[in-house]
């Protein structure tokens, strides 16, 4: 050892461990969290701030609620000439047409005019149960350019992405995290979620399902997850009965009627969150028997509570099984 670093002792500084960090907020009507294994450092108030200001433009673009957004303006519009919008907003609107078409309509953001004929969106009228809308504008009245971005429609259409907008703003949050090298994390919107890497000490992320039940506060299962996208849609979270039938907030966009499955709910993996959030709606609308069948020529890996006389049965497809660690 030199006589300098015995008389002073060593001069290298010690390498801070990583750490978990923690931050969140509210968005779209319910909150965002994201949990991320970094250093303490001045760069996480920078990674907090453009998280918050990429979540908030997705809302600002996207959401039905806010009259000033690209979307509720374009709803608004006259039909027959291209609307200009924001990028993600057309990126977004390509993918929902694009799973529309993959899921045979069980997937349509067009499907707008019958979530507020059935009181769930912001121009909700009184409910009647016994006429609900018909000859609804299906996926196929919408057009989408990319460059540059712009919306046309050929009739009357509002669009509604509250079935996929959750699972974009999941993305762009995660999109924030990469561009500041964030190699371990999960983000969750509302049963949405993305996770990447691993804890600090080495385990997995871990996340619940629910039980799919109203009111219900248990666990049905716990999963442990590798890197993936993971979005879950159920029938059991926003409802309302009227002489003893259930109407759930999911509306099946050929019918123009909340789903009457018994899937209570559906949990669908797959690398970007839009996707699988998009795919879960479309899976759940599309019922016991044929959803599975969906899934599986789709070759997704998800996860199918269904309810019987007994209580819920499960149908897995894909390696979905690969998350129960």
């Amino acid at each position: 050892m030199s006589f300098w670093r015995r008389l002073f002792g060593s001069t290298r500084r010690p390498v801070a461990a990583p750490r978990l960090q923690t931050f969140g907020g509210d968005t779209m009507g319910t909150r965002y969290s994201v949990k991320l294994v970094a250093t303490a450092g001045p760069d996480l108030a920078a990674i907090q701030a453009e998280a918050h200001a990429a979540i908030d433009a997705v809302d600002a673009q996207m959401s039905t609620w806010k009259p000033q957004s690209d979307l509720s303006r374009f709803n608004a519009s006259e039909p027959g000439d291209w609307f200009a919008v924001a990028p993600d907003l057309a990126k977004v609107v390509a993918l929902g047409l694009e799973i529309s078409a993959l899921t045979d309509g069980a997937f349509d953001i067009c499907v707008g005019s019958a979530v507020n004929h059935w009181g769930f969106g912001p121009d909700a009228a009184p409910v009647d149960v016994l006429a609900p809308p018909t000859d609804l504008p299906g996926f196929r009245s919408i057009a989408v350019r990319l460059d540059p971005p712009a919306l046309r429609k050929s009739g009357p259409v509002y669009l509604d992405l509250s079935g996929i907008a959750k699972g974009f703003g999941v993305d762009a949050i995660a999109t924030v995290l990469e561009r500041h090298g964030i190699a371990a994390y999960m983000i969750e919107i509302d049963g949405e979620l993305r996770a990447k890497g691993t804890r600090p000490d080495g385990t997995p992320w871990r996340v619940g399902i629910s039980q799919p039940e109203p009111g219900a506060t248990g666990v049905h299962h716990v999963l442990a997850l590798p890197t993936t996208a993971l979005a879950t849609s159920g029938d059991y979270r926003r409802y309302f009965d009227v002489a003893g039938q259930r109407y759930s907030h999911t509306i099946d966009p050929r019918t123009g009627r909340p789903t009457t499955s018994t899937v209570a709910s559906v949990t669908v993996a797959d690398p970007d969150c839009a996707r699988a959030d998009a795919l879960a709606t479309a899976l759940l609308v599309l019922g016991a028997d044929k959803g599975p069948a969906m899934a599986q020529r789709l070759k997704l890996d998800a996860l199918f509570l269904i309810r019987d006389e007994g209580g819920l049965t499960e149908k897995m497809t894909g390696r979905f099984d690969r998350f129960f660690g």
